[in-house]
């Protein structure tokens, strides 16, 4: 018999007849161990006793010790039903003995209990498989968040100061009351005097440094949570896979052309000069 079979049908040798559509019930019902009933003919009486479910005879003091020495014992039957006087068309019995049997991927079941080497693979294997979900995983949150490998440990940095409170955000505004220019962050800590939040200690400490008047106010604000910072790369979840999976076509405008073109040129004349020094 080969290794590989799928599945393995025994015939007792003195059968003269088998159902044609036997092997294929057999297979579709999805069990792994399968018997059938028997008769000795169209009209016979059922000669399979060594199948059953029930209760069977256990061994007593001296027939454990025969077990004990290797012996044989053999648990007959006590109160049992066999297998014609079941109701199921597949029902569960305690013994299997019989005539037809039928056993499904005997060898894939203990195939890993036989040979070590093949199950330590599959342990790794197993093991690896769940790792690179995982990196997958975070790499579609990623994308998702518009954030890189490198940016998101800076995140992180950003995320601590903001826990700290020590991230503020500047903005400068124009005697009309409207903000001019970027806004910009910047790390203070809080026991310091520049800080909004700075709680003055009972001893004065030095003011900060003047700032260069510019006409304009300033308005401080600190960071309390991360939703608060924008990020320029985050266009949204869907445009974001977007933009992943359909790359945008870079194009270069006619200025950046001749900008290109004009920086080759010092190039090329710089290796004529030479080539006439050579010469």
């Amino acid at each position: 018999m080969k290794i590989d079979e799928d599945s393995v049908l025994w015939i007792d040798s003195d059968m003269i007849r088998v159902p044609n559509n036997l092997l294929h019930r057999m297979i579709d019902s999805g069990k792994d161990v399968i018997i059938t009933t028997t008769r000795t003919g169209p009209n016979g009486h059922f000669i399979d006793f060594n199948a059953w479910v029930g209760e069977h005879i256990k061994p007593k003091g001296d027939e454990q010790a025969v077990i004990e020495q290797g012996g044989i014992f053999i648990p007959r039957p006590l109160s049992v039903k066999y297998t014609h006087q079941l109701e199921e068309e597949f029902g569960q019995l305690d013994f299997v003995g019989g005539t037809v049997l039928f056993v499904r991927e005997v060898h894939q079941r203990y195939q890993m209990q036989e040979d070590k080497s093949l199950g330590a693979l599959g342990v790794f294997a197993s093991l690896a498989g769940l790792v690179i979900f995982i990196f997958f995983i975070y790499n579609i949150y990623l994308i998702a968040t518009g954030v890189t490998t490198n940016e998101s440990f800076k995140w992180e940095d950003i995320g601590e100061m903001i826990y700290r409170r020590e991230l503020v955000e500047v903005q400068d505004i124009s005697p009309e009351g409207r903000p001019v220019g970027p806004k910009k962050y910047e790390q203070r800590d809080r026991r310091h005097p520049s800080h909004p939040r700075y709680i003055p200690p009972a001893q004065p400490s030095p003011a900060p440094a003047p700032k260069q008047d510019t006409g304009y106010m300033t308005q401080e604000h600190v960071i309390t949570k991360m939703r608060e910072i924008d990020n320029i790369y985050d266009m949204g979840v869907k445009a974001n896979i977007a933009s992943i999976l359909f790359p945008p076509v870079l194009t270069v405008s006619d200025k950046g052309r001749r900008s290109v073109q004009q920086s080759q040129q010092p190039s090329q004349e710089k290796a004529k000069s030479k080539k006439n020094k050579k010469a």
